[in-house]
């Protein structure tokens, strides 16, 4: 299992509107789904770190984060704004099971981000990279940057990943 992030947004002197949306898909069971909730809960931690220089259990400076998962369908798991306790307590809620619908993932995760906000808008996806039904991910990434600006994503992923989708996303 790999991490790959790049980039290191400064969200104390520019908050963000971060949304983690998760693969909780049956392919994600076992080890897979333990890997994603606990690089979840170290993105969590490095967000309430770095927006108020305090690991202080609050995400500070006006950068918010929010929790949404995917598998047959895509729900809220946690609303943007959430303490990293709420974040932490969803993402330890999920359990894998259904197919991998990325596109229903990332739409969901699209619908928190306020339309009136100026905070810079990021979308991290830890999936497997497999979607097994829901369209094509990649257009609708495609449509949402052009839409809303560079959504960054960083993604988190097994051996069975797409490389080409990967740089499409």
């Amino acid at each position: 299992i790999t991490l790959s992030l790049t980039g290191a947004p400064d969200v104390a002197a520019t908050p963000a509107d971060v949304v983690l949306v998760l693969d909780r898909s049956g392919s994600m069971a076992g080890a897979g789904l333990t890997a994603m909730q606990q690089e979840a809960d170290a993105l969590i931690d490095a967000l309430d770190l770095a927006s108020d220089g305090a690991a202080d259990g609050t995400i500070g400076s006006g950068t918010q984060a929010g929790v949404v998962s995917f598998a047959d369908t895509a729900a809220q798991d946690a609303a943007l704004g959430s303490t990293p306790a709420e974040l932490k307590a969803a993402v330890a809620a999920l359990t894998a099971g259904g197919f991998s619908n990325l596109t229903a993932g990332i739409a969901r995760g699209l619908q928190l981000f306020p339309a009136d906000t100026t905070n810079r808008k990021l979308m991290v996806i830890f999936t497997d990279g497999m979607p097994t039904m829901g369209g094509d991910p990649c257009a609708l990434a495609a449509a949402a940057a052009a839409q809303n600006g560079a959504l960054p994503a960083a993604e988190r992923h097994v051996d069975r990943v797409d490389p080409a989708q990967l740089r499409l996303l």
